[in-house]
């Protein structure tokens, strides 16, 4: 029986084969969020919810034990959506003494608020907007970069790529694009590379790279890919497609199908990305989020 990380990835695969890079800005008008709390959500989550979502008009999502709380039921026969969630843990010895803390990564179904019926105590519906929605998007773009305090130095040239040697960053100017929003899309893809650096979040897939269409290699552009999805969806800006995004697609696929737990290690550290160049989060080395051993066997 396939595991929620297979299904997902195999949801991501079909919509990259098909040409459509899901992180490339999915949802129309509010990001998905649950119904409960409001709170909209993260990582992997709104890309899967925004596929899942398209034939619904309504953002909002809850699981089945929401749906009761609220006074209603998942209507017969529906089917939910794998989503993940994160949180931190630590391992203990046989003594009790700590030994080691890291994420521990599980998987649950959700269903859209149309899925659901006699929703009594739900709220009317209201769209999540982004609270910068009323803001210049390049101001707010310029204000989101200058939120991350270490960030490298940038050198202008004809291409844009970042070197962890010298811990720079190469951009052609601003003039050579397309648009803004390709500029600020380019500078915070290479500015989520950049995180990486041993000063920085010290990730293996910056400071350990083997090289184009690796594992490491193909990880490391998935987390550049969401971070500059989150941080241009922050500034109110519409990803727009990145001209090489295509080349990545076949290497991508390999990997993913490679390794299933991949896309949702790769979207949990772009969050913590996206948080650490926005000043959210602190310095340190990246841990590993690790997926529930029981959710890997049966799902």
């Amino acid at each position: 029986m396939a595991t929620p990380y297979e299904h997902i990835t195999e949801t991501i695969i079909a919509q990259l084969e098909a040409g459509n890079v899901v992180w490339q800005k999915p949802w129309q008008s509010a990001k998905p969020c649950n119904a409960t709390t409001n709170k909209p959500y993260r990582g992997i989550n709104p890309f899967l919810l925004a596929i899942a979502g398209m034939k619904y008009t309504d953002h909002r999502w809850l699981t089945f034990k929401q749906a009761l709380e609220l006074g209603g039921n998942v209507k017969k026969g529906e089917h939910g959506t794998w989503i993940t969630f994160s949180s931190p843990t630590v391992k203990k010895d046989d003594s009790g003494d700590v030994v080691g803390k890291y994420w521990l990564m599980k998987a649950y179904k959700v269903f859209n608020v149309e899925q659901c019926e006699n929703l009594d105590k739900l709220a009317a519906l209201e769209s999540l907007m982004n609270a910068n929605a009323e803001k210049d998007a390049n101001i707010v773009a310029e204000e989101i970069w200058a939120k991350y305090a270490d960030a490298p130095e940038i050198l202008w040239g004809s291409e844009a790529f970042y070197r962890p040697s010298t811990d720079q960053i190469t951009m052609p100017k601003r003039e050579t694009f397309s648009s803004n929003a390709h500029f600020y899309a380019t500078l915070f893809h290479e500015g989520a590379h950049s995180t990486g650096h041993e000063t920085r979040l010290n990730r293996k897939s910056i400071t350990e790279s083997d090289g184009f269409a690796g594992q490491l290699y193909s990880t490391e552009e998935l987390i550049a890919e969401f971070s500059s999805a989150f941080l241009c969806d922050e500034a109110g800006l519409e990803m727009p497609t990145r001209e090489n995004t295509v080349a990545y697609l076949q290497s991508w696929i390999k990997a993913l199908n490679d390794d299933k737990t991949m896309l949702v290690k790769a979207a949990a550290k772009a969050q913590k990305v996206a948080d650490y160049m926005m000043g959210i989060s602190a310095k340190g080395t990246d841990t590993e989020a690790v997926p529930d051993e029981k959710e890997l066997v049966t799902a």
